[in-house]
Parts: C-alpha cells; sequence; structure tokens
C-alpha cells in the first residue's frame, strides 16, 4: 500500500523545495539510468547490472552521476549511463 504524500501547505517550504528542484541537473539525452536500460531490453535488474558492469569494464559505456529529484523529491545522485559515441559511428 502507497504512503500518502503530506500536502504543502506552508509558503516558506514550498519556496524551499521549489528552489532545491531547480538546482537539480538536466539529464543530457542517451544517457539512461538501470532501470532504464532494465525496460528498454526486457531484462531483470541483476542480467542489467551485470551486462552494464561487464561493458564499464571493457570501457563501453560512459558513466556520469547527475543530481536528480527521485519519487520522495530528494536531489540525489543518479549514475547514468550511455554508449561511447565512437562505438556508435563504428557501427555505422
Amino acid at each position: 500500500m502507497k504512503k500518502k504524500r503530506r500536502q504543502i501547505t506552508d509558503e516558506s517550504l514550498q519556496a524551499i523545495i521549489s528552489a532545491i528542484k531547480k538546482s537539480a541537473e538536466k539529464v543530457p539525452p542517451g544517457y539512461f539510468t538501470i532501470k532504464d536500460y532494465m525496460k528498454k531490453w526486457n531484462m531483470s535488474e541483476t542480467q542489467t547490472r551485470r551486462l552494464i558492469s561487464e561493458a564499464k569494464e571493457l570501457n563501453i559505456l560512459d558513466t556520469k552521476v547527475f543530481r536528480t529529484v527521485d519519487s520522495y523529491n530528494r536531489i540525489m545522485p543518479t549514475n547514468y549511463y550511455s554508449i561511447k559515441k565512437t562505438l556508435i559511428k563504428k557501427m555505422k
């Protein structure tokens, strides 16, 4: 059962939360989280993590950490992965 989110009624608290959300970084196109790749590849989390860790070891994936807003309205550092552009050019 999901918890109901608390309604924010205080104006000063709303201002603080909106300022925090604005300080979050925008993720450039082509970068995805492990959960995004799970959906894209239709694999379990374990399979996806294994493939991503092997690709990182082989220097196939580019990894960056972005500060994004999560589902609980917190700014959290999150790993994002992208296939290196040099590999995409070689595949074409």
